[in-house]
């Protein structure tokens, strides 16, 4: 299967996934409400990789999360992330759209040792590339 829509980081310069991630699943159920109840395997970057999914996190404006570690021959491994968002018509009226944006930053960071500036520095760079 191959997906486009997700999303691969660099960890932070000098780290490697493995000694910064010991298990993809309980770094999901750490920073998201629920339990990673499934996994499948996708095709990022040319890179077969087994991604763990979490649905119905918990927090108002996600209704799924999936993240993995893409491995690619002579580099560092990255991570791959998913985040798969509610329309906004469809939060109830009382839902902090700000929670869910908190959630994947700090998600983020503990994934990647990196900011959410330092990711925004990151993808300029490569666009302008």
């Amino acid at each position: 299967m191959n997906d486009d829509r997700f999303k691969v980081y660099r960890l932070k310069q000098g780290e490697y996934i493995d000694d910064r991630i010991d298990d993809i699943p309980s770094l999901l159920e750490e920073h998201f409400i629920g339990t990673v109840t499934n996994q499948a395997t996708f095709t990022i970057d040319g890179q077969e990789t087994t991604i763990h999914i979490l649905d119905n996190p918990g927090i108002d404006g996600l209704k799924r999360v999936a993240a993995g570690k893409v491995s690619y021959p002579r580099q560092k491994s990255r991570i791959a992330v998913r985040f798969v968002e509610s329309h906004p018509k469809q939060l109830p009226p009382d839902a902090n759209p700000a929670e869910a944006i908190q959630s994947k930053n700090e998600f983020l960071y503990a994934a990647t040792g990196r900011t959410a500036e330092d990711r925004r520095k990151e993808w300029r760079r490569s666009a302008e590339e």
